[in-house]
């Protein structure tokens, strides 16, 4: 015999489903050069920049309108410009790591931390920022460390930098004239000269080298070292 199906075995009416308070993510879609990502909302949020992009909706500024995207993204992935693909993604795998991290040690690897840094001190995420500094700090060669403090405002990657330049054996090369731009590369190379030219009776060596950066970088670059050196200093003693 056919089996019937009654109502009472498909009610008409299904009991509403609720979404879990902790495990439900609204995910976002942004386009970077023409390539899409898809982020759980809540790790944009510290952002001021980003609490506003998620505002926007279809027809805003920065909502893309490109006819060849994938039928579910037309008209709604927010363009993210004057960034590459590969910042993105450093960031992003770094962004979502930094809520495990322990005193800024954290599991991800990032192609650049250059790029964490950038793309942290552009959109104000204070905690990546700092994540990428430490990291920086640690593993970046002077030059690099030299480059960042002065394009990012890291005062606290200033000093040790400029030992470390000043202490390496080989002159800068040339690509890290490029890195450095050529007025701070110049200035580093006189800064290298001037230490090295022998003198007699330097007894005080730090206040030689505060008299040399003033004279060659300029006060506000010497300003900004000592700025740095109690930034770091402060650091030091908030940690256990």
């Amino acid at each position: 015999m056919k089996h019937q199906e009654s109502e009472s075995e498909y009610p008409v009416e299904q009991a509403r489903s609720t979404r879990d308070p902790d495990f439900y993510y609204h995910l976002r879609t942004f386009e970077v050069e023409r390539t899409l990502f898809r982020i759980p909302q809540h790790y944009l949020e510290e952002s001021e920049y980003f609490r506003r992009l998620l505002k926007l909706g279809p027809g805003d500024k920065n909502v893309s309108t490109d006819t060849s995207l994938p039928r579910e993204s037309k008209r709604t992935a927010q363009v993210l410009e004057e960034i590459t693909v590969q910042e993105f993604r450093d960031f992003l795998e770094v962004l979502i790591a930094a809520p495990y991290h322990i005193e800024c040690k954290i599991m991800a690897t990032p192609t650049s931390w250059v790029s964490v840094i950038k793309l942290a001190t552009r959109w104000r995420f204070d905690t990546l920022r700092l994540i990428a500094l430490a990291n920086i700090a640690q593993g970046e060669d002077c030059v690099v460390r030299l480059a960042v403090a002065r394009q990012y405002d890291a005062k606290m990657l200033l000093q040790t930098a400029l030992e470390d330049v000043l202490q390496r054996e080989d002159a800068l090369r040339f690509e890290e004239y490029s890195t450095l731009g050529v007025e701070l590369a110049a200035n580093v190379m006189r800064y290298r000269e001037e230490w090295r030219r022998p003198i007699e009776d330097r007894v005080d060596e730090k206040g030689y080298k505060t008299t040399l950066i003033k004279r060659i970088f300029g006060d506000g670059f010497a300003n900004d070292v000592a700025k740095g050196e109690e930034e770091l200093a402060a650091l030091t003693k908030t940690k256990p």
